[in-house]
């Protein structure tokens, strides 16, 4: 048995060490093209030009985890990146998952449970899981970190395909460790006290570690989030009792739905509209106003980096039919999230309030999708450009007759006519990859696939 496997905690390294280290490696030329070389291989889209501090699992919620995790890089100069992967296959052996189906609160004196799944879901996609009201499991999780984190619950990308496609390519564990040597520092517990978890440390972790520390000459960053003995505890996966009202009251149908009178932090710029309460985050450095050549647009007042979150995409959540069923002034506007679902205003007093609707289209666009519900940039905007990202990245149609839209974007490759097929386009998959909305980018990547195995 090898040094580390005997002592696991070898493979951390303290928080302020880790930092001070990261920034060592972001300053050293031939190490950062190593990495980038590496990572060509399965390109991380998702990446920021900036010191993260990287969370993945399967759903995030706000659990003691999570408040440890916004402790610990409270203060720090590191940005946080919530990395989801609700793509992945549900597993009641695997305590992290287990602990999304069954709430323990911690009170003072005793401990309170709460079921929010039916278990009989065993190698499901959880993603495809629903809670106990019918509503989707991800989304339960989604509302209780937004109540109580949501500065973090912004920073939350859905990654499932990049991490389900990694294994194809090599060990996604180590595509995973490549993240934390010059790109950020992973904050991780493994557990090898429970059988199933020192197999998985012997078999993927390990294995990926060393061939990391092999190829790049350093070791990853890894973080430890939890002591040796708080790990040998079942409280790790609890939440605080002060959640028990809120998490109770989800499991009644009716109540799962978005905050929009929270307060949130001061460097967060809630945009308000002519309703009370904005349904939208929007980045304090854009706001909207008259263009030359198609009515309202965003605009940068000051120059934004690369993988900034531009919007957080909120709204009534509408169904096929009661999307052609929008009033004529806003048939336009939805901005679909899946096959059958989208994001619009009903009326044009809730499209105020929505101001991600005002974002126009280019045929080059600065700005894409990250995940479901956010536009982030592509590259730097700088202050005074307007910011767009082309409908193809979103469009659901195949039917040239669902959506066709003159384009006056005036781009050297402007389309001069979007239509709702136009994700198909083998030039804009190629383009637009790691930013079309996540359902498309699934038909995209299975068409891939389809092709690679005939």
């Amino acid at each position: 048995m090898s040094e580390i496997e005997q002592s696991p905690e070898i493979l951390y390294t303290p928080l302020s060490e880790a930092i001070q280290e990261l920034n060592r490696r972001r300053r050293i030329p031939d190490l950062c093209r190593l990495v980038e070389s590496f990572q060509s291989e399965h390109p991380a889209h998702f990446l920021l030009d900036k010191p993260t501090a990287i969370l993945a699992r399967s759903i995030h919620s706000a659990d003691h985890e999570m408040v440890r995790f916004e402790s610990m890089i409270r203060g720090t100069e590191l940005t946080p990146h919530l990395l989801e992967i609700p793509g992945d296959l549900f597993t009641s052996v695997n305590h992290d998952k287990y602990r999304r189906g069954k709430l323990c609160f911690d009170f003072e004196t005793k401990v309170r449970s709460l079921r929010v799944m039916d278990f009989n879901c065993e190698g499901k996609i959880i993603s495809t899981i629903p809670d106990v009201t019918g509503r989707s499991l991800v989304d339960y999780h989604r509302a209780l970190l937004n109540d109580r984190h949501p500065a973090l619950s912004m920073h939350t990308q859905n990654v499932s395909d990049w991490f389900l496609s990694a294994g194809k390519i090599s060990p996604y564990y180590l595509h995973f460790l490549s993240l934390s040597i010059k790109n950020g520092i992973v904050f991780e517990n493994f557990l090898p006290h429970e059988p199933e978890e020192m197999a998985f440390f012997r078999e993927r972790v390990l294995p990926s570690f060393l061939e990391a520390t092999r190829i790049f000459g350093v070791r990853p960053l890894i973080v430890r989030l939890f002591s040796d003995a708080e790990e040998t505890t079942d409280k790790i996966w609890h939440y605080p009792g002060s959640l028990y009202p809120l998490a109770l009251k989800l499991t009644r149908r009716g109540n799962l739905k978005c905050n929009t009178s929270r307060k949130f932090p001061a460097s967060v710029k809630v945009q308000t509209g002519l309703i009370s309460g904005s349904m939208t985050w929007q980045h304090p450095k854009t706001s909207i106003r008259n263009t030359e050549r198609y009515g309202r647009g965003v605009f940068a007042n000051k120059r934004i980096k690369n993988g900034e979150i531009l919007f957080v995409i909120q709204g009534p959540l509408l169904n096929r039919l009661e999307e052609m069923a929008l009033p004529a002034e806003v048939i336009d506007k939805p901005i679909e999230i899946s096959p059958w679902l989208s994001i619009s205003p009903r009326s044009i007093e809730e499209l105020e309030a929505m101001p991600q609707h005002f974002v126009n289209h280019s045929c080059q666009p600065n700005a894409g999708f990250g995940g479901q519900m956010f536009l982030v940039a592509m590259r730097d905007i700088g202050r005074g450009e307007e910011v767009t990202f082309d409908y193809g990245m979103c469009l659901r149609s195949n039917s040239e007759t669902e959506f066709r839209m003159e384009c006056l974007c005036g781009a050297e490759n402007c389309r001069k006519v979007v239509m709702g097929g136009d994700w198909q386009i083998p030039e804009l998959q190629v383009r637009y990859a790691g930013y079309f909305q996540w359902y498309l980018e699934r038909r995209i990547l299975n068409k891939s696939r389809s092709i690679s195995n005939a």
